[in-house]
């Protein structure tokens, strides 16, 4: 609850109005277990929008805790071996693709296309 709560705070001072709504699951298993969990919901027109907003503003400095931590045992050797363009590739050709398709989507349209 307190991590959607954060999300909602991040896509408020973005501009962005959300609200949250609780899922209780109940296990498959014989147990029967429930499970409770916390949706973020925004207006479909903005999910887009959205989900950059949160990479960016909230899960962004955990990736960077997290390769701080992990960057921290690598010894020199291992550390100077890396490539930043071969272990950043995924995510910015993952960026291109995404500009790409969004530039496809406005042409088909016959739409102006933003500065991509």
């Amino acid at each position: 609850m307190e991590k959607a709560s954060l999300a909602q705070t991040v896509l408020q001072n973005a501009g962005i109005q959300s609200h949250l709504t609780l899922v209780r699951e109940t296990s498959d298993d014989a147990s029967g277990s429930e499970r409770t969990s916390v949706n973020v919901m925004v207006p479909i027109g903005l999910t887009l929008h959205a989900s950059s907003i949160l990479e960016r503003d909230l899960f962004n400095e955990e990736h960077e805790t997290e390769w701080q931590t992990q960057l921290n045992v690598y010894s020199d050797k291992d550390l100077l071996a890396l490539d930043p363009d071969i272990f950043c590739a995924g995510p910015l050709d993952r960026a291109a693709r995404m500009k790409k398709v969004y530039a496809e989507e406005m042409a088909k349209r016959k739409l102006r296309v933003r500065g991509v």
